[in-house]
């Protein structure tokens, strides 16, 4: 098991209980598509790995 999963869901999440939306889903796989800006990425590790 990823042991950024719960992170993961938790800086993706939309919604208040933490259960990720179609559309959270989706913002989720386009910042991790090859074709994502790499600044996107970078923020976005940055708030991934904030807690650890």
């Amino acid at each position: 098991e990823n042991p950024f999963r719960k992170r993961i869901v938790e800086v993706f999440s939309s919604q208040p209980d933490g259960s990720l939306s179609f559309e959270d889903f989706l913002d989720m796989m386009n910042v991790f598509s090859q074709n994502a800006p790499k600044s996107v990425k970078v923020s976005y590790a940055f708030k991934i790995y904030r807690r650890y």
